[in-house]
Formats: C-alpha cells, structure tokens, sequence
C-alpha cells in the first residue's frame, strides 16, 4: 500500500510497515480491542474492535525517522 510520509512529498510503498500493522490489526482481533485516537495532539484511546479504527490506522502515514532514505 503506498503511504504518504511525513515531511516529503509524495507516496510510497513499505512492505516492512505494511506487516507491521497487520500484526497490530491481528492483535487487536485477537483481543477484541482497536486502537483510535482523541485528536491529533491527544493520547490513543482503547476502545472495543472497530473495524473503522482499523481502517484509520492503516491509513498511517511514513514518519521521517522510517523514510530516512
């Protein structure tokens, strides 16, 4: 899936960050939970699975310490 990253412009792919949070989305069945997030300054919330929170949290963008290339 290609993502946004933060700070540059443009897209791209990352298949360590893709598995990465498909193992977050497998817990989080697992357990019955998914993670949100009250604003974009705030704390993560736990809340029941959702799988709207799933989505959002697939959405994540690259952050500059991962793209460092």
């Amino acid at each position: 899936m290609k993502r946004y990253r933060r700070g540059k412009s443009g897209s791209i792919e990352n298949k360590e960050i893709d598995a990465f949070l498909r193992e977050i989305v497998k817990v989080c069945k697992d357990h019955g939970f998914s993670l949100s997030h009250e604003d974009t300054h705030g704390a993560f919330v736990v809340e029941r699975y959702d799988e709207d929170n799933v989505q959002w949290l697939m959405d994540a963008m690259i952050g500059e310490s991962v793209d460092a290339g």
